[in-house]
């Protein structure tokens, strides 16, 4: 297998593993595990760019600032980055990118992490 086919292999792994990592985000959501929450982000920061979706580093780099914040402002700025993964997930498996600097959503949480 070509270095070329491996990258695009490994990409496509970690557009099918998304929903999985969103899971595990709703999960210690729900449990209050805020330390994992924060890791959770934490790993989707380091790994998107990598595997060429910067929007997943743009968005997980402003929620773990958030993770920072007291617990309601981060309970309330999960859920819409919940759906923006989805939507990044949705795209991908498309083709396309997603234009989070377009997206309300995103300015939103920035505006919040500022």
């Amino acid at each position: 297998m070509s270095l070329e086919k491996l990258i695009e292999k490994l990409k496509k792994e970690y557009i099918n593993n998304l929903p999985q990592r969103v899971s595990e985000i709703e999960a210690h959501l729900a449990s209050k595990d805020m330390e994992a929450l924060k890791n959770d982000f934490h790993k989707l920061k380091g790994n998107g760019k990598t595997y060429g979706c910067p929007e997943i580093t743009e968005l997980a780099t402003v929620v773990e600032k958030i993770c920072n914040l007291p617990k309601p402002e981060l309970t309330a700025s999960v859920g819409p980055a919940i759906v923006l993964l989805r939507e990044i997930h949705h795209n991908r498996l498309q083709n396309k990118e997603f234009l989070i600097h377009r997206d309300s959503r995103f300015t939103d949480l920035k505006r919040i992490a500022a």
